[in-house]
């Protein structure tokens, strides 16, 4: 074999293509985030949870979002060769076992008052952070 040969072989196995992704979820998958760490490359997912990005074998996505755990996922030639790979997503909960939290406003005076407050079994904690009305 010649060296351009092979040389054509290592360039097409290296070059990367349109990977098409599918995150699943108990809820809502709309606006999570996929990074191809190994190429600098980003995807956004759409309501129905697909996105689609630039990858090739052994490259590592990055899925991350507020609301599930992120995840890692380095690609083997199987996934790449697949028309969609599926990435289950697991719902962030803390050591408590809860995973809700909200924003309380409150305007007191000439201050505008936010408590963050975490659900946690039962027992609320409050961080008060008070801005200039």
């Amino acid at each position: 074999m010649s060296f351009t040969a092979i040389l054509a072989i290592s360039v097409s196995y290296a070059q990367r293509k349109e990977l098409n992704g599918q995150l699943i979820a108990n809820d809502d998958v709309e606006g999570i985030h996929v990074l191809n760490k190994s190429a600098a490359k980003f995807a956004i997912s759409d309501e129905g949870g697909t996105f689609s990005i630039l990858a090739k074998v052994n490259d590592t996505l990055f899925v991350s979002s507020l609301k599930y755990k992120n995840k890692d996922v380095v690609l083997t030639q199987a996934m790449i060769d697949a028309e969609i790979i599926l990435i289950q997503l697991e719902e962030k909960i803390n050591a408590a076992g809860c995973n809700l939290e909200f924003l309380l406003e409150n305007d007191i005076g000439d201050q505008l008052f936010y408590t963050v407050l975490p659900l946690i079994c039962g027992e609320i904690n409050k961080y008060f952070f008070a801005f200039a009305a």
